[in-house]
């Protein structure tokens, strides 16, 4: 049974940038690099820089409690997106931070270009959301018309993608993309926006890929894994 608010609802085709391909003629922004070890969450953020949203949950089930953190700069600073795209808004970070056995925090991984801007998504910012469920890290992006989520894991050694989900309308069907990326299969559906069914679904083999953290995956919607499966 599909359960999707029509407020929720995005064209899946994706994300473009509102502002013009214009290259910043000043250095390109500078992004810190956060501490290695943190006793607290809240040390993990550097001086001009506030958390956005923080959640707390165990990445490999050993009782110990992780963090992922997202983090904005004080001020608009024009950067440049992986995309080439130039942002006007203030730039971001997610950080993910492990329990030591020995009691502080080890950081796991930083993006500095993973999450999207306030102008990247549409008509309205997205809206961002960390969560765990279990050892997984869901790193949500709302849109007024659709949503995407991107589950991580940690497996041997590093956080990588397991998991993506893309909801959105394209004319007046509902456009749904599941991919499982560990046993590498992916399900596209559509039906009408005004049903609870679907008239069409279609299962696809992912090709061997190597393990889709964020580093490779750099920012959303801009990896391909094959023909129509990109995450």
């Amino acid at each position: 049974m599909r359960a999707l608010s029509a407020l929720l609802l995005w064209p899946v085709a994706f994300l473009t940038s509102a502002q013009p391909d214009v290259r910043p003629s000043s250095p390109p922004f500078a992004y810190p690099v956060l501490p290695p070890h943190v006793a607290t969450d809240s040390a993990a953020a550097p001086e001009g820089w506030h958390v956005m949203r923080i959640a707390r949950g165990d990445l490999d089930r050993d009782g110990r409690v992780d963090f992922a953190i997202a983090l904005q700069f004080r001020d608009t600073v024009p950067h440049l997106r992986p995309d080439s795209d130039l942002s006007n808004t203030p730039p971001r970070i997610l950080a993910v931070y492990r329990r030591t056995s020995a009691g502080p925090y080890a950081l796991v991984t930083q993006s500095n270009s993973f999450l999207l801007r306030d102008d990247e998504g549409g008509m309205t910012p997205p809206e961002l959301e960390l969560r765990f469920a279990q050892d997984t890290l869901h790193v949500l992006f709302q849109f007024l018309r659709g949503n995407m989520d991107y589950g991580f894991r940690y497996q041997d050694g590093q956080l990588a993608c397991t998991a993506f989900e893309n909801v959105g309308v394209v004319v007046d069907r509902i456009d749904e993309m599941h991919m499982d990326l560990v046993r590498n299969l992916a399900v596209h559906r559509q039906g009408p926006v005004d049903q609870d069914t679907y008239t069409t679904e279609e299962r696809i083999a992912i090709p061997p890929h190597p393990p889709l953290t964020l580093e490779r995956l750099a920012m959303p919607m801009r990896t391909d894994l094959g023909a129509g499966l990109r995450l």
